[in-house]
């Protein structure tokens, strides 16, 4: 199998687990509370940012399915994103499963769709020709 159809369905496995977190972002804000508090100020900014991540996420994958097909990237580059997105399904499936705190998602989306834009952006920012600006 190609490594440009290996990350296209990556792309689209992470993105139908983060709407499997959507689906129950409740649980996922009500593991991040400790159990003898119930303060209603803190579920809301843990939903919040539990949204705002996911969004961010959704956002990310977009950003870079739009580079992805833009360019061809080059082998070494697909294969860094093809694992970032591997290990974020299979984290992000462990996430659904066992219900972890909003804090895990943050540092889960900054290494899965961090890392992979960041590269992607680098990239598109080389593919200029420098000559034809300077």
């Amino acid at each position: 199998m190609e490594v440009m159809t290996s990350n296209i369905i990556t792309l689209v496995a992470h993105t139908s687990v983060i709407f499997c977190v959507f689906w129950n972002k409740d649980e996922h804000v009500a593991s991040s509370v400790p159990p003898d508090s119930e303060n209603e100020e803190i579920l809301q900014q843990l939903d919040a940012s539990l949204t705002v991540n996911l969004t961010l996420s959704i956002v990310l994958i977009a950003i870079e399915t739009f580079f992805t097909l833009r360019h061809i990237p080059s082998k070494v580059m697909g294969t860094i994103t093809l694992v970032c997105h591997a290990l974020a399904c299979l984290f992000l499936l462990k996430v659904v499963v066992d219900v972890h705190p909003v804090s895990h998602l943050w540092m889960l989306t900054s290494l899965s769709s961090g890392v992979p834009v960041t590269l992607h952006l680098a990239s598109f920012a080389l593919s200029f020709n420098k000559n034809r600006f300077c």
